[in-house]
């Protein structure tokens, strides 16, 4: 049975990596503050947009990667880094699934696109079939 993502899962998800994020003032002290309220008003929004999501996911996930290479470089043990790993793999999950929720998008966009010329055409050869019977009856 194939599963389909859900935008409220998405949502929830990813409101949970930042809930993670936001401990100990990580974003103030690594300058990722921005990103991770964009990425914030984003989920928070009443309607889910795919395309805001995906454009302030990236941002966001940009700067993780490089407060996680800078920490690498600095500090090789640094106690951050296992969370801020885990949030990258996770957040490029999310990330992932939003992908697919645009795929399954357009996927229906593409189908109803050929659903309304399909029942026309089911029409019109019930017409004819109708009419030729009618003919073959008649005369």
């Amino acid at each position: 049975m194939e599963t389909y993502p859900d935008p409220d899962d998405i949502r929830k998800n990813t409101a949970d990596i930042l809930k993670a994020l936001t401990v100990d003032n990580i974003p103030e002290r690594h300058g990722f503050r921005e990103e991770l309220a964009s990425l914030k008003n984003c989920i928070n929004d009443d309607e889910y947009c795919y395309m805001t999501f995906y454009e302030t996911g990236y941002a966001f996930l940009k700067a993780l990667l490089r407060t996680r290479l800078r920490l690498k470089r600095t500090d090789p043990a640094h106690s951050l880094l296992p969370l801020i790993s885990s949030s990258v793999e996770a957040l490029r999950a999310q990330l992932k699934e939003n992908e697919a929720y645009v795929r399954l998008l357009i996927g229906m966009d593409a189908v109803s696109r050929w659903t309304g010329p399909l029942f026309c055409f089911a029409a019109l050869m019930i017409l004819i079939l109708v009419g030729t019977v009618f003919a073959h009856v008649w005369f």
